[in-house]
């Protein structure tokens, strides 16, 4: 493993010289290539910069040979009038500056008639036009002291008064053509000279602080003595080229270029951190970006080595990981084979106990025995189908706990009013001790009731005959004024529970297997969803237990006192039945065996019943009815047609008064608190689950009765 390890370390090491090798080589590299496409730059703007100015040259040569031509053509007609507006006109549409005749000796004649007093650098280039006829291109200074540059050719003699003409001229201001010329680069830090076949400057457009000479090569050539025969190279030398001098005391990029006049050059002069600095900003990223992936290979270099290292613990990791998946998905099959179990159990009672139902009739006490079993069956039966939809929403996450005032003596009394019977058949007592200051506060009664109730029914399941059942529920200071504490310990004297069964008890799934317990009903399923219902309540739940000594279920909860005690206390009253004597009722109901059952309880209790098989029969049924006929609407949520969510709705929007007063109640079997707070949103004034039990149907409507509805 050392060997190894030395092995890696060398291996890193020839990898980070080779890197660095590659980034001294791209340095070197990348400094020529700025060179090389720095002034591959400049050459191309000095190429576009001279193709300008040839164009403006070519322009003007057209201008003037067009003006000779039209304007010999007006001239022959002698009318002075017309030669004027001629002139005139044509100056307004070409723009020059000013148009010249030259007579024989050599003066510049405007087309006034008036002697120009043009001072030229060398006046022998006039000469040319008029003794050799040639074109030329000449700087001149006007009398106003404008620099201008001259387009003279000669033309064919004739009199002008009393000079004799033998060349024509316009000129432009030095100036405009360079403007005309200028290309927005190098962030206008751009020095441009036109020179003349002696290297005298003819033209410039230059910055502060840039070379302003007579003589632009011999001041370059003074200050860059080493380079030898700049003169040379510059005039007489080849069209085109670049170098780096001195301009200035500053590094400088110097292109020279020819233009369209015979023996004059192009000057370009540009600081090398203007052209460079692009390039150097590329440089940069460059170098930035080698860094960056050096870093991550030599990263990836310690995370290969390393690698090796945690290969054999992610290879054990995995072989954990499919052994716990693979006796979750056991564990699973074996909760559906219970499940199947358990479901089958009371179904078989269901169909077993209605057979000999049927079979003794005409049996009384026998047929009574074997309906109220089949009652037995059948709660059961709703039990655990509740377990199973209570844990599918609560691994979904969409499980719901409601926030309303409650009073924590209703849910000691309903504790009471469930517990009690299940242990007077086992002849268990059942004993509850409070110290309890604040009896109203802010909670989910319904679920709480619930945790109460899972943990209690077991330990009557699991308490032998005569044993001792204790629930305790303690106030203590909360975490502020606003909140009390609320401890409830569960503790019975029962079979109790192995310690290695006690870690895995809220796991979903879970029975124990013990020979003294198999027989004993349950899903598994009852102690997962009350340690989920204690932490969305946000509390925390306990456990200890012996084997033969019993169990102790501690239970914390911080819960909102309720100050104003808003809820209201709930009222005794023996005979709920009366309540629904008499009263008429409009049950919609599209399960026809399910209609029928309501219908002989309802009358069996008194009522007077109406129906109706989806919720659009139950609005019109309502909306046809006389005012105030109906009592109560016992409204089915899931029927064709229109659900009962949506007929509720429209029963509250007709136009009758009774409207918003009737009572509402929903039976369904959507039981979870979302359907609950569904069944309010719609208008209803109360939600009962299915199957229905009509004790409750009854004290619902008694309660109702008594706070009826205000519209």
């Amino acid at each position: 493993m050392k060997k190894q390890r030395i092995r890696n370390i060398i291996g890193a090491a020839l990898i980070i010289i080779a890197l660095s090798s590659t980034v001294a080589a791209m340095v070197y590299e990348t400094k020529k290539t700025i060179y090389r496409e720095s002034s591959g730059h400049l050459v191309e703007i000095a190429h576009q910069m001279s193709d300008r100015f040839s164009e403006q040259c070519k322009t003007n040569w057209n201008v003037l040979d067009s003006f000779v031509q039209d304007y010999s053509l007006v001239y022959k007609t002698g009318n002075k009038e017309n030669m004027v507006s001629f002139l005139s006109d044509y100056r307004r549409t070409w723009g020059y500056l000013h148009l010249f005749f030259i007579d024989e000796n050599g003066s510049f004649i405007y087309e006034t008639g008036k002697v120009s007093k043009l001072q030229f650098d060398n006046s022998q280039s006039i000469y040319r036009v008029v003794a050799n006829q040639e074109r030329v291109v000449a700087p001149a200074t006007d009398y106003d002291g404008t620099e201008i540059l001259l387009f003279a050719a000669p033309v064919e003699a004739f009199e002008l008064e009393e000079y004799t003409i033998k060349g024509a001229g316009i000129c432009y201001e030095v100036q405009t053509m360079l403007e005309s010329m200028n290309i927005n680069a190098f962030k206008e830090s751009c020095d441009v000279y036109l020179l003349d076949e002696e290297g005298i400057t003819v033209a410039r457009s230059i910055h502060e602080g840039s070379m302003d000479a007579y003589n632009v090569v011999n001041a370059i050539e003074k200050e860059n003595p080493k380079i030898e025969d700049l003169k040379q190279q510059l005039l007489l030398g080849s069209n085109e080229g670049v170098m780096q001098i001195k301009a200035g005391g500053r590094d400088t990029y110097l292109s020279y270029t020819s233009v369209a006049v015979t023996g004059w050059k192009q000057l370009l002069m540009v600081p090398v951190d203007v052209v460079n600095n692009e390039m150097q900003n590329y440089t940069q990223v460059t170098g930035a970006l080698v860094v960056i992936l050096i870093l991550i290979a030599a990263a990836a270099i310690v995370g290969i080595v390393h690698y090796f290292y945690r290969i054999n613990a992610e290879k054990r990791q995995k072989e954990i990981e499919l052994e716990y998946e693979h006796k979750a998905n056991e564990s699973k099959s074996h909760f559906l084979a219970n499940m199947s179990h358990d479901i089958r159990t009371p179904m078989n009672g269901v169909l077993g106990m209605a057979t000999l139902a049927a079979a003794n009739i005409d049996d009384k006490q026998k047929a009574l025995g074997y309906i109220e079993k089949i009652q037995i069956s059948g709660k059961y039966l709703v039990s655990l189908i509740n377990d199973i939809l209570d844990v599918s929403k609560i691994s979904e996450g969409a499980f719901e706990i409601a926030a309303d005032s409650m009073n924590m003596r209703d849910f000691i009394n309903e504790i009471r009013t469930v517990v009690d019977p299940l242990a007077a058949d086992k002849k268990q007592s059942f004993t509850i001790e409070t110290e309890i200051q604040n009896e109203y506060v802010i909670g989910d009664k319904l679920h709480l009731n619930q945790i109460g109730i899972n943990i209690l029914s077991n330990a009557v399941k699991f308490t032998p005959q005569g044993g001792k059942i204790w629930l305790t529920i303690v106030e203590r200071p909360g975490i502020s004024e606003e909140y009390a504490h609320y401890h409830l310990e569960f503790r019975d004297n029962g079979i109790g529970m192995k310690k290695e069964f006690l870690d895995h008890i809220f796991e979903s799934f879970t029975r124990e297997k013990d020979s003294t317990i198999n027989s004993i009903e349950g899903s598994g399923l009852g102690m997962f969803i009350v340690k989920s219902l204690v932490e969305l309540m946000h509390g925390t739940i306990h456990v200890d237990s012996e084997p033969g000594k019993g169990t102790c279920f501690c239970v914390d909860l911080e819960l909102e006192i309720d100050r104003e005690g808003t809820m209201e206390e709930k009222e005794e009253n023996t005979d709920n039945a009366k309540f629904v004597r008499g009263k008429r009722v409009l049950l919609a109901e599209d399960n026809m065996i399910n209609r029928e059952i309501a219908v002989e309880m309802l009358r069996e209790m008194g009522a007077f019943v109406a129906t109706a098989e989806n919720g659009q029969e139950a609005v019109e049924e309502f909306a046809q009815s006389p005012l105030r006929y109906f009592d109560v609407i016992l409204m089915d949520v899931m029927m064709p047609v229109m659900d009962g969510y949506e007929a509720s709705r429209t029963i509250r929007k007709l136009e009758r008064e009774d409207a918003q007063t009737i009572l509402i109640i929903a039976i369904t079997a959507n039981a979870f608190q979302e359907d609950v707070i569904e069944s309010e949103k719609a208008g209803m004034d109360a939600h009962l689950s299915k199957p229905l039990d009509f004790a409750a149907l009854s004290e619902k409507i008694a309660v109702l009765t008594r706070h009826k509805r205000k519209g």
